[in-house]
């Protein structure tokens, strides 16, 4: 167990009072820490393999994002050494500034969009490598843990909860695959693209207060890639597009490139949760974890997405 105190202490100089466990994420233990001036911070530790893999090449775009856009992303805090994060046995940490301001999951999509129309346009002054995203990169690790969840693998009664669930989303889980594949496939006749510096995960991911306006935050996967990454779950919201076109200019809505990118991003919530449905502990609850699973299938947030 990582003590967070420890942590702070020794990579960030940074002297604890308190540690609080916050509202777990999917992919990440998560705890606020008050430091003996009085500040406090956002402190992520990741264990998730598909996201370990990320951290160092996300922190640094997510870093240089910060100090260009200072009121509408998150700041993450560097090491003694200078690094955006700290590797420890199966773990990754990282520190941020803590906002005290609620997660929103309704506000002004206008507004919302003349941020992420802000992110899109600072690309060029973004001089940090940042890896590129078009394609879902774990078709292996999917099908292998779909097969599995689907057919059932073991004898214990959360599998078999898992599979009966799962059962009657069979035939959708297949063709939404194809699909992907067949946009993927047909990726090679489309026209070229911009490539800027984007969330991927960017809807759910909102903070705001009345005196801060909205914050983006939860930078894991910091990429260069086309803009529809942060747009497709955006793309019915008229709000939302005129507000981003107030900052990129007259951005076209290509149905393709909204197509392939919700496919994506539908895979890697099916992914990452059934990832960690399978690598939890014999004796933790799985019930709302298979739930959330059971929300990509059953008329949940994604579906009107998917056509």
């Amino acid at each position: 167990m990582i003590d967070v105190a420890t942590v702070l202490h020794q990579h960030y100089a940074i002297a604890v009072t308190a540690v609080t466990e916050a509202a777990r994420g999917l992919v990440a233990e998560t705890f606020i820490a008050t430091s003996t001036s009085g500040a406090r911070y956002f402190v992520k530790i990741t264990r998730m393999p598909f996201f370990k893999c990320r951290i160092p090449t996300s922190m640094p775009g997510h870093a240089a994002l910060a100090q260009l856009l200072p009121d509408a992303v998150s700041h993450p805090v560097a090491t003694r050494s200078g690094q955006w994060h700290v590797a420890l046995a199966d773990a990754m940490v990282t520190v941020c500034d803590f906002v005290d301001a609620p997660l929103y999951e309704t506000y002004d999509t206008a507004h919302f969009g003349r941020l992420i129309g802000r992110i899109h346009n600072s690309t060029p002054a973004i001089a940090i490598h940042l890896p590129r995203v078009q394609f879902f990169c774990h078709h292996a690790q999917l099908k292998h843990l779909l097969k599995r969840a689907f057919d059932g693998d073991g004898t214990a009664p959360w599998q078999t909860t898992l599979t009966a669930r799962l059962a009657p989303y069979r035939a959708d889980a297949a063709r939404y695959y194809q699909r992907l594949c067949d946009l993927e496939h047909a990726a090679a006749q489309q026209p070229a693209h911009p490539w800027v510096v984007t969330h991927g995960d960017a809807g759910g991911n909102v903070i705001g207060s009345a005196h801060q306006g909205l914050m983006l935050v939860d930078w894991d996967y910091c990429a260069l890639a086309a803009p529809e990454r942060d747009l497709w779950v955006f793309q019915y919201d008229a709000e939302f597009w005129r507000g981003y076109r107030e900052v990129v200019g007259d951005y076209p809505i290509d149905p393709y490139r909204l197509q392939l990118a919700t496919y994506r991003q539908y895979f890697d919530y099916v992914l990452f949760i059934l990832s960690e449905i399978y690598l939890m502990p014999a004796d933790r609850d799985r019930t709302a974890m298979i739930d959330n699973l059971l929300s990509l299938f059953a008329d949940g947030w994604v579906q009107p997405h998917l056509v």
